[in-house]
Formats: C-alpha cells, structure tokens, sequence
C-alpha cells in the first residue's frame, strides 16, 4: 500500500469518526451528472467519495483528477501531495519535473505567435448625438 493510498485511508475513516456531516463529499454524491462526469477520470476501483477525502472543496478535486489524466500523473500521488499542502503547480513540478522544457521544446510553428491587433473604425452613423 502506497503513502497516497494510507493517507486516502485515514481521511476516509477520520472524515466517518468526526461525526460531522461532509458537505463536500454528500454534494458530489447528490450530483450526478457531477459524478458522471467525474467517474471515468477515477483510478480503477476508487470511488468518488474516496477520491474526494482530504481535499478541501470540490475544485482541487476536479483540479486534480483533470490533471492526473491530462498529464499522465498518477492521481493518489498528486493527491498525496495536495492534501498535505502543496499547491496544485508545485505538485505537478515535482512529479513531472521536466514538462516545462518540454513544452519549450515545441517547434517555432506551433508556438504560439504574438497576439494580433485590430483596429475598428466607428462610422458617422453610430454617433450618438444628444438633443
């Protein structure tokens, strides 16, 4: 069992003795088309709940399991580190170390070009006279 996997442990089962009521987690299992959305980025055999344990609200979950598939990180590393406190950058800099050289790498024709500027003339007839 993984350091993510003992700590995912803990929040579940400190998240049942507290005896509070988890907003957090009752509205992602209320919300099911939040859930369908959300199950497939799941890592096999985790349930939502679980995945949720130890995130502070909803968006560092989302955040987190949009990333872990996008990035190919695995997810309980990524949670392990957030829910001890990094920031959601920090955590990926320190699993995938090399993405920002990476994506430097790119070809000049993919890079994105300077942004460009238009300029709009306003015609006599859109003056707006007062009377």
């Amino acid at each position: 069992m993984t350091l993510a996997e003992r700590q995912t442990e803990r929040d579940v089962q400190m998240a049942e003795s507290s005896g509070k009521p988890d907003h957090f987690a009752a509205r992602l299992a209320s919300d099911t088309k939040l859930a369908t959305r959300l199950t497939p980025l799941l890592p096999s055999g985790m349930t939502l709940a679980t995945a949720a344990s130890g995130f502070k609200n909803e968006g560092q979950l989302v955040d987190a399991l949009h990333v872990a598939k996008n990035l190919d990180i695995p997810f309980l590393e990524l949670k392990d580190r957030m829910t001890a406190g990094e920031s959601l950058g920090a955590a990926i800099h320190a699993l995938k170390p090399d993405l920002i050289r990476r994506r430097s790498s790119r070809p000049p024709s993919l890079r994105m070009s300077k942004p460009r500027t238009i300029e709009i003339e306003a015609s006599a007839s859109s003056d707006v006279r007062s009377r």
